[in-house]
């Protein structure tokens, strides 16, 4: 069966958090033991699927589909990947300045089958931005770069202004305990009370996340 098919995403989500769990590592929730291959899809399976299945809930009851994808943050491209398994982007941007570990067979099989542009940038740069901009607006944006506070920062200013007028902003990692620029970003963001918020977090876990998910205001 196809593990992206409505019958694996749904009511019963069992078989796709299943699926999941054969992609991650044991500190992610999932069944694989890190190598140093860095060929694994870092997300919690659970989380990642209630994270999936809120945006599904959103498209439907807006009567509105993710066409546009910008992601900061591409690594190896395994979320990349599913979320366009999923969602079935027209067009995706990401950007990342490709740096680190990450296993090079995993990140050219993800780059495929998709109309991606790849900007291969710091995303702060004005390069970054000003490209990204000419090819947005964009219906889903997701933050997922680099994780210090005054960076993160900057991309969700950078980037919020390249949202569609039903999009969703989606931070990435607002519960870390690794990365506390996000959760304080985070914090900020939603005191000021300009957007309607969602939040995606599992605790069951070694490595600790979290989404945070920024709708528009009615």
């Amino acid at each position: 069966m196809d593990p992206f098919s409505s019958d694996f995403i749904g009511e019963d989500n069992s078989q796709f958090i299943e699926f999941l769990k054969h992609q991650a590592n044991i500190e992610w929730g999932g069944y694989r033991l890190y190598d140093g291959s860095n060929n694994h899809l870092q997300q919690n399976p659970n989380e990642f699927t209630d994270f999936i299945s809120a945006l599904k809930k959103y498209e439907k009851e807006n009567k509105f589909r993710f066409k546009k994808f910008l992601e900061i943050g591409f690594h190896a491209g395994f979320t990349n990947t599913i979320l366009k398994k999923i969602f079935n982007f027209q067009e995706i941007v990401a950007i990342d300045i490709i740096e680190g570990p990450v296993s090079s067979s995993a990140f050219r099989a993800n780059l495929r089958f998709k109309n991606l542009t790849l900007i291969c940038n710091d995303s702060t740069s004005q390069y970054s931005i000003n490209n990204a901009r000419k090819l947005g607006p964009f219906d889903l944006i997701f933050i997922d770069g680099n994780h210090d506070y005054e960076i993160a920062k900057k991309d969700f200013e950078n980037y919020k202004e390249m949202i569609s007028d039903n999009g969703v902003i989606i931070l990435h990692d607002i519960k870390s305990k690794v990365h506390e620029g996000i959760p304080r970003l985070w914090n900020e963001i939603t005191s000021k009370n300009e957007y309607e918020i969602d939040t995606v977090y599992n605790d069951d876990v070694i490595m600790k996340t979290g989404f945070g998910i920024l709708k528009p205001k009615k």
